[in-house]
């Protein structure tokens, strides 16, 4: 806030928000997302929603590639990508993935399976054994504490 302190001392703060922060808020929101999906995917393993038990859940990356998640045991390994988007994800994001999803030499020999998490939801995309979507109110949903009803 530091460098627009003399906005805000005018009463410009709406302003600042607009053009200044706003713009960046993806830069450092989007971190956080990825965690959540990480979380949620722990989460959902524990309860054998995804189908198995992963040995291990974080990120691989080399110089020029990233995936955002990736989950493994002995058979099976998940490879996920996060979006904090405002536009839907598309197949092209699967592709990609999948892609990538080939230079993990370490588990090629196990069955890849894929999700990708949204905030913005999903087009030309279904959900199937191999393929899961889950969008911002799933993810956020998990986080929500459950209290009994009275």
């Amino acid at each position: 806030m530091q460098p627009h302190i003399t906005e805000l001392h005018a009463g410009q703060g709406a302003k600042v928000l607009e053009r200044r922060i706003m713009p960046q808020m993806a830069h450092f929101v989007a971190p956080v997302f990825e965690e959540l999906c990480r979380e949620w995917l722990r989460h959902r393993s524990l309860t054998g929603e995804i189908g198995f038990r992963p040995d291990a859940i974080g990120r691989w990356w080399t110089r020029d590639q990233e995936i955002d998640l990736v989950a493994f045991d002995r058979q099976d390994a998940l490879f996920g990508e996060c979006k904090w988007s405002s536009a839907p994800v598309g197949p092209a994001v699967l592709r990609d993935l999948q892609s990538k999803a080939t230079r993990v030499l370490e588990l090629a020999d196990r069955r890849a399976r894929y999700a990708l998490f949204s905030r913005s939801g999903f087009r030309g995309l279904e959900p199937g054994p191999d393929l899961l979507l889950v969008d911002l109110p799933a993810v956020v949903e998990d986080r929500m504490p459950r209290h009994p009803r009275a």
